[in-house]
C-alpha cells in the first residue's frame, strides 16, 4: 500500500503543521501521533517510504555429465540494485513540516513564564504556550540533488540509485570416476567483482 507522506492539512498551507510533537527539545519530527494535536501523523518514521530491489542477470551454473566425468562452471553475472527513500535516514522527510513547539525559541523566565509556575513544570509550560499561540519553532524538509553539478531537485523528489555491479566468476570443476574404488576431483576458479556504477551518473549505493 502506498503512502501519501505528509501533505498539508488544509489547502493553501506551505507544508504540514505538526502541533505538540512531544515535550522534549528534540529537533526531529515525532515518530508517533500519541501527543500530537493533528488529524493525522506527519512524523518521518511513520510517513517515509523506502524500497530496494536486487536482480541478477547472466549465465548461471552449467553441469556436463559425460561418461566418468562430471564438469561444472560459472561465468558472468550482472547485478542490478535499486534503492529509494524519501527521508534522510534520521528525522527529516522530503515534505515540508512546520513544527509548532518550544524548540529553538528563546524563552526567558522573566518574559514568558509567570513566577507562579514551578521549575519542574516550566518546560511543559513553554511547549503549551508556543502551541496555543502557534509559534513555529522550525521548518523541516530534506532536499535531494542530482547530476554532476548537484542540481537541487524539487520538494518531494526522493533519493534513488540504480547501481550496476559487474561480477565475473569463472569456475571449472571436474569429478573423474577413474575406478570403481577411486574418484578424483580437481577444480580451478577465478572471480572478479568490479566497483559499482550508477546508470544515471550519480554516486552509487549498494
Amino acid at each position: 500500500m502506498g503512502r501519501c507522506h505528509a501533505p498539508p492539512q488544509l489547502p493553501g498551507l506551505g507544508g504540514a503543521v505538526e502541533i505538540a510533537s512531544g515535550y522534549s527539545n528534540s529537533t526531529a519530527e515525532s515518530s508517533t501521533c500519541a501527543n500530537t494535536l493533528i488529524p493525522y501523523n506527519v512524523g518521518t518514521q511513520c510517513t517515509r517510504s523506502a524500497s530496494g530491489m536486487a536482480r541478477q542477470d547472466g549465465p548461471r551454473r552449467f553441469d556436463h555429465d559425460q561418461g566418468n566425468h562430471l564438469s561444472s562452471s560459472r561465468n558472468y553475472q550482472r547485478n542490478y540494485d535499486y534503492h529509494m527513500r524519501t527521508d534522510n535516514g534520521a528525522g527529516i522527510n522530503d515534505q515540508i513540516i512546520y513544527q509548532v513547539a518550544a524548540t529553538n525559541i528563546n524563552f526567558t523566565n522573566s518574559q514568558w513564564i509567570p513566577t507562579s509556575v514551578p521549575t519542574t513544570y516550566q518546560s511543559n509550560y513553554r511547549n503549551l504556550y508556543s502551541e496555543v499561540l502557534g509559534l513555529v519553532s522550525q521548518p523541516q524538509v530534506a532536499y535531494t540533488r542530482s547530476g554532476n553539478s548537484l542540481t537541487l531537485n524539487p520538494v518531494g523528489q526522493p533519493a534513488f540509485d540504480q547501481s550496476i555491479i559487474p561480477f565475473y566468476n569463472v569456475y571449472f570443476s571436474d569429478t573423474w570416476h577413474m575406478k570403481p574404488t577411486f574418484t578424483m576431483t580437481y577444480s580451478l576458479g577465478w572471480a572478479l567483482e568490479l566497483p559499482p556504477y550508477e546508470i544515471n551518473g550519480k554516486q552509487p549505493s549498494w
